[in-house]
């Protein structure tokens, strides 16, 4: 057996007596589990429901350990206000403003003047020798054109999509009477 220190033994018969107090004699409760406290069920419920309403208004009436409220200092109007930060916004304003009006002076003063890079049409220079030709060539070209365009919406269509829907149906019947199993390519139409 173990080897205890005297102040430990005592220890523990004091705890074991004052759990005796609190409980009642842990003798006597001995062969009982979960001993009645009360005489029928209708009493045991109508005390719970008195313990948990105390307990519940107990833990609604409960205050916090730690001050939620605004500080004080908040009060001051140096401490909302920051007046450095205000001046500093206004001075980066102000720039913008000024950059804003020197972008645009330079944008206007551009406007007015006329563009260095686009050649002006020299007057002085004869006129195309051979613009006949080309006003004709051009004529020809676009008669071309309409009689191409009109050829091509009166032609018929080539294709002829009935007959690729029978030789669908009857390639898928072949493909049947050729199979062991059922063949699935694809949903059917309909």
């Amino acid at each position: 057996s173990r080897s205890h220190s005297p102040t430990a033994e005592s220890a523990r018969r004091l705890r074991r007596r004052l759990q005796e107090r609190r409980h009642g004699s842990a003798m006597a409760d001995r062969g009982r589990v979960g001993s009645l406290v009360y005489s029928s069920k209708s009493c045991a419920m109508k005390e719970w429901q008195k313990n948990h309403e105390g307990h519940r208004a107990r833990v609604r009436s409960v205050k916090p350990a730690t001050d939620m409220s605004a500080p004080s200092t908040m009060k001051m109007d140096h401490f909302r206000t920051n007046l450095k930060k205000e001046r500093l916004l206004e001075e980066r304003y102000m720039e913008i403003d000024r950059e804003n009006r020197v972008l645009l002076k330079k944008m206007s003063d551009g406007m007015r003047k006329p563009n260095p890079y686009v050649d002006k049409p020299d007057t002085n220079k004869p006129t195309s020798l051979n613009r006949t030709g080309r006003k004709a060539e051009l004529i020809r070209i676009t008669k071309d054109n309409a009689r191409l365009l009109k050829s091509i919406q009166q032609v018929q269509p080539v294709y002829n999509h009935k007959k690729w829907e029978e030789h669908y149906t009857r390639s898928a019947h072949h493909l049947k009477n050729c199979c062991a199993y059922p063949v699935v390519t694809r949903m059917s139409r309909g």
